[in-house]
């Protein structure tokens, strides 16, 4: 039985995922991955497993509703809800499906944020104008940097005494509230406590630092400088742990208009990239950095974060 089998088997039963993994012994996750076609090379014994599953007799519409106590017109209002996605190798999603394996006939640009509120607990994903980004797992060298980034910063607040904030990703934060932009952040720090709500941060941080990887970095460079920059960020870092070296960007009081955008390329810093009215540097990842949008009262030690890489064999 092929998976687009697999698929059509399960509609035709009715089964939820939650039903078919039971049914099957096997994780729900393992379950959402190989019908969502996540993965790609599945192993037999799995593939067996769904097959007896799916081969069993289909139950009646009645013993359905029985035995997960839910009634034909509340499974039909449920199965707009858990969309899974079909991710290409840039990071775009080309695809978008509900949990029964339904297109939902949207195309990049034009999915909004009840888009995003749907899609499947376990896919980690971006929102950038209507554009769903895949977020791939993190590096354990980047989740290194990330955590002891944010720790140094979460201490030195707590040692002033300091209302701002300090979050690590994963946390949502919607830019530009009720507009169809929600990006997760490896570090964020927030001194507005009013825009900090119970399902995620409603505006824009102060400081943001994001580390780079292969799967991110046009991403980070590009598309994401942008957009931080239009909501009203101050201070952007972005992290080249390959090339140890800090890219920063300072855009209080340097808003991009069009008649400001330059010509000039910044060949060895962002390739391809127009610069824009910001202030920009190139820092060694070393040492004492400070962090400008607290007028130097932060700082990131990264001596110890690259001692502990290089401890971890990293």
């Amino acid at each position: 039985m092929t998976i687009e089998e697999m698929r059509e088997r399960k509609r035709e039963l009715g089964y939820s995922y939650e039903q078919l993994a039971e049914k099957a012994n096997l994780p729900l996750g393992t379950v959402q991955k190989v019908l969502g076609g996540f993965t790609k090379a599945p192993r037999r014994a799995t593939v067996e497993a769904l097959e007896r599953a799916l081969t069993k007799e289909a139950p009646t519409s009645k013993q359905t509703s029985e035995a997960t106590g839910t009634s034909a017109q509340s499974r039909d209002e449920s199965k707009n809800y858990g969309y899974h996605v079909k991710e290409s190798k840039t990071g775009f999603v080309e695809e978008m499906a509900d949990s029964y394996g339904q297109a939902s006939h949207k195309t990049q640009g034009n999915y909004n944020i009840r888009d995003y509120e749907l899609l499947s607990v376990d896919q980690r994903m971006e929102l950038i104008e209507g554009v769903l980004y895949d977020m791939a797992s993190p590096s354990m060298a980047h989740q290194q940097i990330t955590f002891m980034m944010g720790m140094q910063i979460s201490n030195q607040i707590a040692a002033k005494k300091g209302t701002c904030v300090t979050f690590m990703a994963p946390t949502d934060v919607e830019l530009f509230p009720g507009k169809p932009t929600i990006v997760q952040p490896d570090v964020m720090v927030i001194c507005d406590p009013s825009i900090i709500k119970k399902k995620r941060i409603y505006g824009a941080p102060n400081f943001v630092i994001e580390v780079l990887s292969d799967s991110t970095k046009s991403k980070d460079l590009f598309t994401k400088s942008e957009v931080y920059e239009k909501a009203g960020v101050r201070e952007y870092w972005m992290i080249d742990y390959e090339k140890r070296q800090i890219i920063m960007y300072g855009f209080e009081g340097t808003r991009r208009t069009q008649e400001d955008e330059k010509e000039e390329k910044l060949a060895d810093v962002i390739p391809e990239a127009k610069a824009r009215r910001f202030e920009i540097a190139l820092r060694p990842m070393e040492g004492k950095v400070p962090v400008d949008f607290g007028k130097g009262e932060f700082v990131i030690d990264f001596d110890p974060i690259l001692e502990q890489l290089e401890r971890l064999e990293l």
